[in-house]
């Protein structure tokens, strides 16, 4: 006779046949093979990454059907990896991996990338910069690695305090620059000039002695900020002397009269003296009158 068998496999993973027996006889079907039913899901046999820009990860997917028979020959589409599930991100952050096959997708993986090795460090401001004495200049310092990610390292200065900030108020040239280690950062110059107010003055020479009263002295004027620095004035002061026959012309003082006198100097509402002692009279020069007798006839 003829018998109607029907045969559910669930799994792939072995061929099946049927056998039929009547009691004296016995039939057998044959191998029978089964292929995997319809996709029901994906897995990426992986779990959550930590890596350095630079590194990457190769992920692989398999997919199932209902019964978790392995299916074959499914194209996958993935999300942050090349399409062939290679991920190589050089960017610092966290990245979720997954394959997806039509309306399936799979389990997620995170991948975690760190900054890579130290490559380099910028300062900003980054152009030279010219202050005036009592003013700051802060500086921030980024380190980079070769893919231009910020880094987080101790970063240590030249010509600023530990946090960045120049603040040096002696009039001069600095260079400013970071390190970490053998790395530098680029270098700005400060170029730091006198305060413009003024906060003393300073005159030169001081209590002098000249030998008679027909010698000139050329006297010179600086003006000090209140941080010590100082600039020359002397063709900007105005000057004046209580020799009553001395006089100046700018900052040249002409002698007049034999004795002790005060030299003074002026400039931004600032003043300075000195004093000056003229020792003797200059050279004496003859002066001879001649009289004419003229005889007139009247």
């Amino acid at each position: 006779g003829v018998a109607n068998v029907t045969v559910r496999s669930y799994s792939t993973q072995a061929n099946q046949s049927v056998t039929a027996s009547d009691g004296t006889r016995t039939g057998n079907s044959g191998v029978i093979a089964f292929s995997a039913d319809a996709i029901n899901s994906i897995n990426i046999p992986f779990s959550n990454q930590t890596i350095t820009a630079g590194q990457t990860v190769q992920f692989i997917a398999t997919s199932y059907d209902a019964y978790l028979n392995q299916r074959t020959g499914d194209t996958f589409t993935w999300t942050n990896t090349t399409s062939t599930g290679l991920f190589n991100n050089t960017t610092t952050g966290i990245y979720a991996v997954t394959a997806q096959s039509g309306t399936v997708t799979s389990n997620s993986v995170n991948v975690t990338i760190n900054p890579g090795v130290l490559n380099s460090i910028n300062i900003t401001p980054g152009s030279n910069q010219n202050i005036k004495a009592g003013q700051t200049v802060q500086f921030i310092a980024t380190a980079f690695d070769t893919y231009g990610n910020q880094r987080t390292d101790t970063i240590n200065w030249n010509n600023t305090n530990t946090s960045g900030l120049f603040n040096q108020t002696t009039a001069g040239s600095y260079q400013v620059y970071s390190l970490v280690g053998s790395i530098r950062s680029n270098v700005v110059t400060i170029t730091v000039s006198h305060n413009d107010t003024v906060s003393s003055l300073q005159i030169s020479p001081e209590n002098t002695h000249l030998i008679n009263a027909d010698q000139v002295l050329l006297y010179t004027l600086k003006a000090f900020d209140v941080y010590g620095n100082y600039w020359d004035i002397s063709a900007l002061g105005t000057f004046s002397t209580t020799d009553p026959y001395g006089r100046f012309t700018e900052n040249t003082y002409y002698a007049g009269k034999v004795g002790i006198w005060i030299n003074k100097a002026t400039y931004a509402g600032k003043e300075v003296s000195t004093n000056i002692t003229i020792d003797a009279v200059g050279e004496t020069y003859k002066i001879e009158f001649t009289n004419t007798l003229t005889q007139l006839d009247i």
